[in-house]
């Protein structure tokens, strides 16, 4: 029986795409009978377009709902026989045969895309299948690549086990290994070939439905009342997939394409669920979206989290719009969805296609390094040279001789103490409890962020989490080996050769102003040193100076790595922070085509830092407070600028003289003989940012805290100057070695000499840690208070300790300490910089300075109920304290001496009452601000990891050097971030996900 075609051709602001469309459809070997269009374009090109075809029936259509504009174009189609009536969503009963037209012939829709560039034979081997069966009433082409018709992006359509959409064939090369298929469960709408008594069955496609949906959704009820949905694979069109390609306006899907994808699988998923399943789904809703989201960073697909959760939103918000068209399903079935569960996609389809994936992955960063060692760096003589892997180059030679060399700091009991640092609480619980919280339990208690500092103690921590305080001894004794092993690494980006990475790096292990920050025990100092060196990598890798960088797929692992590291570095020192994101924004102005990828680097530290800086910055109005180093307080002695630049000022004279460690002015030289070479922007760039660095530090150093009764420090501001410079002097190096190879292997062994030299007279004159610098390390039990106070704590007991320290003037100080605020975790920057505005605006602490006068003067006032209002149940004095001091407190008939301990003079208060709780607040550490950072710390982390299968590749190649190639990704084997190289080619998309193309649909 003869039949006629009607081709519905949807059109789109795509005039390109639709020449090739219409000219395809004019060149078929059978031709159509009519053609209809409708335009939802903004302009009127595309109607020129159909014009210039001779379409004459043109719908012009203001919306974009894909069911809507199908059933204009039916409607016209059949107006001859009909009233309008069938525009819309539900086509009304009609008088006379729809099926088949006054000649007897079958009636087909052919759907067209504007994007859908059909084969000449592609119309005539759909209806050639169509008459095999009379049960076949919707089919679909196979769908290939436009660029490249070798491949397949679209074969028919199905569902998963759980209801998400399956591209049953997608991006795989054409061999003929699937022109067997036939039945499937759906198929696209593009080139989908309907006939008329089935669509008139079904009433058209739904208009509840999103736009990636329909489709689905009309193939599904077709099966249900009994009708075959089949696939022509010798029947093909060239897709394009726009609108998964993000090309289209986003009007066309009302969102972007990541939701708009997931708002079709939650659609199907309430549509076509059991009754019983659906209403628990639809609560889960929310929670689903957020699980989803963070799986999406897990996997990689960073971009698709936003969308999941815009879905799950939107799902709520029309989950009565979602559940109606249940009754459009009901309608129409003939069959049960139990008897369409062997079409869907098994568990092991899914597994095949997700390995499939990786291994496309896996290829695309095999071939990208691949091609980076063809451009290998070579030596003097030409020859090429390949790097060696940190072992191999003797790292751990130097990382162990280095561990020798700080044989001071090997802890020989729990916790260390001294300096900026103090014992942690046994419970790692409670050092991760304090970050993040907005209530700190300091004094008469305190509403005020936390430092960021204490989500970096909570990480180090978290490292040997059984015992916090033993982690932190332990990353001061690992210090210089640690500090070695990154500027190793990060030394690659300017030389590739062994010898010079290990001098470089064992330089920037050896400068001054670290050994000062390790003996004079300054925790931020010294987490910044180790730190900084993988933030620049972290950063480079990011950047597209290398013809073999990170590819998409791990370019998402190096955001979150560079994120976390950057808020790490901030938090140890926000001086270095500040500095860090000048940095940062330079990078970002001379790289912008990356913009989108680099914006993401500070997220993390903006999510933590936003409260701590508005409460410094506007509630108590002390911006500069910011810059303050964390961790307990210790004073910097003031040094010249040309000495902070070289970090040989060490702020002691225990430390040595400042020539003995005059060294660094050796690599600050050859610094300056890069400027000369051919990369002298980037030599230029790296001296201006180790002077800025020391000029910010040069101007902490002149700053007074008065809160804290310090001046500024510049100790981290030195590891920036220090690992530019020795970047700079890295390329100087290179450059020297290639054109004045003796001259500068001469000089280069003087200043070897003189580090090594240098360094072993420092620590020949220093034999204990408690000779050198302002403070002296001791390791103990990690008790903070007495013995008995601490084990009245342990029964629950929240009894402050008040104690009281007089100086040799006689001024007496008093301070508030319960026995989890006097840990290392409790110190707090805002409250001591908020402490002198809360006492004299407050009322409790008046009392509190009437108690102690009561206390030191001794004059036989009743102090009951100034103990029981502030909840102290001891008094402690230190040691040095005077004697009248002393005598005073044994007057007072409240008290009851204890005697002498570790930590000073101990008297209790008779008959305290404890009341169990911190008086006037007892808000917990949890609050909605430590839920936002924890939430973005997760989604960073999950970043960070690496996903995928890795293949590892001999060498890569170093951005910054003279000689182009290798850079040692090799080197990360050991540290497991070796799949790429520093940064994608400035042809690569500035996003760092892959454009999302769920399944190869549009």
């Amino acid at each position: 029986m003869s039949v006629r075609v009607t081709a519905v051709v949807i059109s789109n602001d795509q005039p390109e795409w639709l020449r090739k469309t219409l000219t395809a459809l004019k060149s078929q070997t059978r031709s159509v009978d009519e053609i209809i269009a409708v335009d939802t374009s903004k302009t009127l090109v595309c109607s020129e377009v159909f014009r210039e075809f001779g379409v004459t029936s043109v719908i012009k259509r203001s919306d974009t709902n894909f069911s809507a504009l199908v059933a204009a174009g039916v409607a016209q189609a059949v107006s001859i026989f009909t009233t309008p009536n069938l525009v819309g969503d539900s086509l009304a009963p009609l008088s006379g045969d729809l099926d088949k037209n006054v000649e007897g012939q079958h009636t087909w829709y052919w759907l067209l895309h504007d994007d859908s560039v059909a084969e000449p034979d592609a119309l005539e081997k759909l209806l050639a299948a169509a008459d095999l069966s009379p049960s076949v009433a919707l089919l679909g082409p196979k769908q290939v690549d436009p660029k490249n018709p070798k491949v397949i992006v679209q074969q028919g359509l199905t569902l998963t086990k759980l209801g998400g959409i399956f591209n049953i064939v997608d991006e795989e090369l054409d061999q003929a290994q699937h022109d067997d298929a036939d039945d499937v469960l759906a198929i696209g709408s593009a080139g989908a070939l309907i006939r008329s008594d089935l669509y008139r069955r079904l009433q058209g496609f739904d208009r509840r439905a999103p736009n990636l949906a329909s489709d689905i959704d009309f193939s599904i009820r077709a099966r249900l009342s009994g009708y075959r949905v089949v696939v022509v694979p010798s029947a093909r069109i060239a897709h394009a997939t726009l609108s998964l390609k993000g090309q289209r306006p986003r009007r066309w899907l009302r969102t972007n394409v990541e939701s708009a994808m997931r708002r079709a699988e939650i659609h199907l998923q309430l549509a076509y669920l059991p009754l019983a399943a659906v209403w628990l789904y639809a609560l889960s809703l929310p929670v689903n979206g957020l699980v989803r989201a963070f799986a999406s960073f897990a996997l990689k697909r960073p971009a698709q989290a936003p969308g999941q959760i815009s879905a799950a939103l939107w799902a709520v918000a029309t989950v009565g719009t979602r559940l109606l068209s249940r009754r459009k399903i009901a309608q129409s079935r003939a069959v049960s969805l139990q008897a369409l569960w062997p079409l869907r996609a098994t568990w092991a389809m899914v597994r095949n296609r997700n390995r499939i994936r990786q291994a496309h992955v896996s290829d695309e960063v095999l071939e990208l390094q691949t091609s980076s060692i063809a451009v290998l760096a070579t030596d003097t003589h030409g020859r090429h040279v390949a790097a060696k892997r940190f072992a191999s180059a003797g790292g751990w030679f130097w990382f162990v001789g280095l561990l020798i060399s700080s044989w001071q700091f090997w802890p020989t009991n729990v916790a260390a103490t001294g300096g900026a640092i103090a014992p942690l609480s046994d419970n790692w619980l409670a050092v991760a409890g304090r970050a993040g919280a907005s209530w700190q339990n300091l004094g008469l208690g305190f509403a005020g962020p936390s430092d960021p500092f204490n989500w970096l103690l909570a990480g180090v921590t978290s490292l040997w989490f059984i015992t916090p305080s033993f982690a932190l001894a332990v990353t001061i004794f690992l210090a210089r080996s640690l500090a070695f092993s990154g500027a190793w690494f990060a030394t690659g980006l300017v030389s590739k050769r062994a010898w010079v990475r290990n001098l470089l790096a064992l330089a920037y292990a050896l400068w001054p102003s670290l050994l000062a920050a390790q003996y004079q025990l300054r925790i931020s100092a010294i987490l910044t040193w180790m730190l900084l060196p993988w933030l620049a990598l972290a950063i480079a890798k990011l950047l597209p100076s290398s013809p073999s960088g990170a590819t998409r797929g791990r370019q998402s692992t190096w955001v979150g790595v560079g994120a976390i590291l950057f808020a790490a570095v901030a938090a140890a020192s926000p001086a270095v922070g500040l500095v860090a994101l000048g940095a940062w924004l330079a990078i970002c102005l001379a790289n912008f085509k990356r913009i989108k990828v680099l914006l993401w680097v500070p997220a993390l530290a903006t999510v933590l830092f936003a409260p701590y800086v508005w409460f410094m910055a506007v509630v108590l109005g002390q911006p500069l407070a910011v810059l303050a180093e964390p961790g307990l307080p210790v004073d910097s002695a003031s040094s010249k600028f040309f000495e902070v630049f070289l970090g040989s000022a060490l702020g002691s004279s225990a430390l040595g003289q400042t020539w003995v460690f005059s060294w660094p002015v050796c690599f600050a030289l050859l610094a300056l003989i890069a400027l000369i070479g051919r990369r002298a922007l980037v030599a230029s760039a790296l001296v201006v940012l180790a002077g800025v660095a020391a000029a910010v530090g040069f101007v902490l150093q002149k700053t007074w805290f008065a809160s804290l009764e310090i001046h500024g420090s510049a100790a981290s501001l030195t590891a920036v100057s220090a690992l530019a410079l020795l970047l700079a002097a890295g390329l100087g190096i290179e450059l020297a070695i290639n054109r004045f190879e003796k001259i500068a292997k001469t000089f280069i062994a003087i200043a070897s000499v003189a580090a090594i030299a240098s360094s072993l007279a420092f620590f020949a004159t220093t034999w204990a840690p408690a000779s050198a610098g302002n403070t002296s390390l001791s390791f103990t039990d990690g008790r903070t208070l007495p013995a008995i106070v601490l084990a009245e704590a342990d029964q629950g007991s929240k009894l402050r300790v008040l104690q009281i320290s007089a100086d040799k003037h006689a001024k007496y100080s008093a301070n508030l300490i319960s026995p989890e605020s006097a840990k290392l975790e409790s110190n707090s920057t805002a409250y001591r910089f908020a402490l002198a505005q809360t006492i004299s605006n407050s009322a409790a602490f008046d009392r509190v300075n009437a108690l102690v006068a009561n206390l030191v003067s001794a004059n036989g006032v009743s102090l009951a109920s100034s103990f029981a209002d502030a909840n102290i149940g001891y008094i402690l004095v230190p040691v040095q304290t005077s004697f009248e001091l002393n005598a005073a407190l044994n007057s007072v008939g409240e008290l009851e001496p204890i005697g002498q301990t570790e930590f000073g003079w101990l008297w209790r208060v008779r008959d305290a009452q404890d009341v169990k709780s911190s008086p006037g607040h007892t808000n917990p550490s949890w609050s909605i601000t430590k839920l936002l950072q924890l939430g973005a710390i997760l989604i960073f982390l999950l970043l960070a990891i690496p996903g995928g299968r890795k293949r590892r590749a001999k060498n890569t190649g170093a951005i910054f050097a003279d000689n182009e190639g290798d850079f040692s990704d090799t080197d990360f084997a050991e540290t497991d971030f070796s799949e790429t190289d520093f940064a994608g080619d400035e042809s690569a998309s500035s996003g760092f996900a892959d454009p999302i193309k769920p399944n190869g649909r549009d």
